[in-house]
């Protein structure tokens, strides 16, 4: 794909999230939309791939105190950060440093860029996007290889995927997923298995080595959430080619 092809690939784009998407402004907690009844509801929240933002999670919990976090990020810089901050609300999340893989149990190669440029670059919707060479979005953690570059490092990382963590700690009410260069195989072990998850929020990440196909991608697990009884949402909208679902089953 060109920088000329991306005025397309919105065009296309929009036409999914017409067709296919109801778009709801829910409430926003951090940089993510839920609705506030199933918050103020719910007692277990999963927050995989929470990198070192936590705003969700407080205003989750300013809502509901009750509310308890399992909190998943495979970096360095989270577990790091994690260990020597504090925040309200903190002693009711449990960091683990795994990263989400549908494989489980296994150790993978977890990409990531050093704390020191992350902190120097402005915000996540205004993170530059089309490099000529790759036309991927600069500064990505992620487990898919397609995201590896120069300016990153690795480290080896244990996974899990849904299945494990649900026996481990419990069935949540909400998953918050952010599982760059993953997103598909997080919806479909959700879909493949029939786990009981009755709100869930992800967000489609499409500027890859394939944006056609994951944009196929995305209407084939938009339908199959509503084969299966949840209505499917856009929570917010677009911020480039990141696309954020939102599926609910009451």
């Amino acid at each position: 794909m060109t920088i000329q092809e991306l005025p397309q690939l919105k065009r296309q784009l929009r036409l999914i999230e017409e067709n296919h998407l109801t778009y709801q402004p829910f409430e926003e907690y951090g940089r993510y939309r839920f609705p506030k009844d199933i918050v103020k509801n719910s007692s277990l929240v999963y927050s995989i791939g929470v990198s070192k933002d936590v705003d969700m999670e407080i205003a989750m919990a300013t809502d509901n105190p009750d509310l308890k976090f399992h909190c998943f990020d495979g970096s360095p810089q989270s577990a790091d950060w994690w260990n020597k901050d504090s925040w309200p609300f903190k002693p009711s999340m449990t960091f683990h440093n795994v990263c989400y893989a549908p494989d489980n149990n296994t150790h993978v190669p977890f990409y990531f860029n050093p704390v020191e440029e992350i902190e120097n670059r402005i915000g996540y919707g205004d993170r530059p996007y089309g490099r000529e060479y790759n036309l991927k979005p600069d500064f990505i953690n992620s487990i898919d290889p397609q995201y590896e570059d120069d300016k990153q490092q690795h480290v080896l990382v244990e996974t899990q995927n849904l299945r494990t963590m649900i026996k481990q700690y419990g069935l949540p009410d909400i998953v918050k997923a952010d599982t760059w260069g993953v997103w598909y195989e997080t919806c479909r072990e959700i879909l493949d298995n029939n786990l009981p998850v009755r709100c869930f929020h992800i967000r489609a990440h499409l500027l890859c080595s394939n944006p056609h196909q994951a944009m196929f991608d995305m209407i084939e697990v938009i339908d199959d959430f509503k084969q299966k009884g949840y209505k499917a949402y856009l929570s917010r909208q677009r911020e480039n080619f990141g696309c954020d679902l939102f599926f609910l089953k009451r």
